[in-house]
């Protein structure tokens, strides 16, 4: 714990729980949002931006606390609370086809990834890099949708299964994502989004089976049961 009270000028301080700089970090977001979720929408949105433009120099200041990581986040859970349920209603009216709405987001996210890498300028850097961040969150909200779509159909709902068992997606996760990574930085010599997308997908596959043998076999860990039962 007491690793919580290290004093740096980086994102991953926190050497032995490397979890905890998550929960630190939506603390503290949290409170900041508090402090400015009564400004106009497009108050929130420009100080929004200026978080995630400021990247850098919020990274480059000692804080305790993981403050420095938490300034910048603040930019996309703002965002998030402004946006999302918009877009959300979006995505559940009958009009808006998500297929293609994914395809044409995809196709722009790869334009824009491929292209970003011509600009040498910092900021315009930026500017492609947060805006390829906002489109796959998007996108994944849009496959999400596609996916409750299909559980209601009477198919299977992979996002219920992690979601009812997230304590064990935590903590069994970075087990298989970290070797799996590994290798195949080992192999490909290169660490991008492909083998960034392949080493998710080994790592959700196992999940699944681990999901199902620990609420199978020692559901009383994981709170599936109660322990004096």
């Amino acid at each position: 714990m007491f690793d919580v009270f290290h004093c740096n000028a980086n994102p991953d301080y926190l050497f032995v729980n490397v979890p905890l700089w998550f929960l630190l970090s939506l603390f503290f977001i949290n409170i900041f949002y508090f402090a400015i979720r009564k400004f106009p929408d497009i108050i929130i949105v420009l100080i929004a931006a200026a978080c995630l433009f400021l990247k850098s120099f919020f990274y480059s200041i000692p804080s305790f606390f993981m403050i420095n990581v938490s300034l910048y986040w603040l930019g996309m859970f703002a965002l998030g609370n402004i946006l999302g349920q918009r877009f959300i209603k979006l995505l559940n009216k009958k009009s808006f086809n998500k297929y293609i709405f994914i395809l044409i987001s995809s196709l722009i996210y790869i334009i824009l990834f491929s292209t970003k890498l011509l600009y040498t300028e910092v900021i315009l850097a930026d500017i492609f890099v947060h805006l390829n961040m906002l489109l796959l969150i998007l996108i994944l909200f849009s496959m999400s949708s596609l996916l409750v779509q299909y559980r209601q159909r009477g198919g299977f709902n992979i996002l219920n299964l992690y979601g009812t068992n997230s304590l064990i997606v935590l903590g069994f996760h970075v087990w298989v994502l970290i070797p799996v990574g590994r290798i195949l930085y080992k192999i490909f010599e290169q660490a991008n989004i492909a083998t960034g997308i392949t080493a998710t997908f080994f790592t959700m596959i196992a999940a699944i089976v681990f999901i199902k043998f620990c609420n199978s076999t020692i559901p009383r860990l994981v709170g599936k049961k109660s322990i004096s039962s």
